[in-house]
């Protein structure tokens, strides 16, 4: 009987020192998020976001060759130019799927049924936007792609990726991996 009380002893030792992030070195990586997308990078001493914005940003403020300059550029513009498709898409989808619902829900008069066949095609036009915009926005290849093409033929200052899983952004539990 002795053995459990020691047992979650163990265990609450063990979560307090994997879950708390401050006893990481990795403390100033970005955090992941449930879509599994980075979110950040580190090139030096500068933190710059893994979105369109952050990438111009980076392009503009590392110095580089234009050969380089211009294959960055060009990812950049299509990973802004697919993420711009793809919030038009969920958003409009949802939006025309839900004019839809909304506009067969007010034009029912008292005691008439709606039409289900309406209804569902409100709904999925509202799902087909989801599904185009999980299709096209980018991904993480993307994201990876752009800072291959970077570090490839570097020895020494390479961007650097960091994650740290954090259910909350005021909570101080999570995981810091590196690599």
């Amino acid at each position: 009987m002795k053995q459990i009380p020691t047992i979650k002893k163990g265990i609450f030792i063990l979560f307090i020192l994997i879950s708390n992030y401050s006893f990481s070195q990795f403390y100033y990586f970005h955090r992941g998020n449930s879509e599994n997308v980075i979110i950040g990078f580190k090139y030096q001493d500068n933190y710059y976001d893994a979105s369109p914005k952050g990438l111009k940003k980076f392009i503009n403020e590392v110095e580089m060759s234009n050969n380089l300059k211009n294959d960055l550029l060009n990812q950049a513009n299509k990973i802004k130019t697919n993420k711009t498709i793809s919030d038009i898409a969920f958003y409009g989808g949802f939006g025309a799927g839900a004019g839809i619902m909304i506009s067969e829900a007010l034009s029912v008069d008292d005691g008439e049924q709606m039409k289900s066949s309406t209804l569902f095609t409100g709904l999925g036009v509202a799902a087909l936007g989801g599904i185009i915009n999980w299709i096209i926005k980018p991904k993480k290849k993307d994201y990876y792609n752009f800072i291959n093409t970077f570090n490839n033929g570097k020895k020494e200052n390479k961007i650097k990726v960091g994650f740290k899983i954090d259910y909350t952004e005021q909570m101080n539990y999570g995981i810091a991996i590196s690599f």
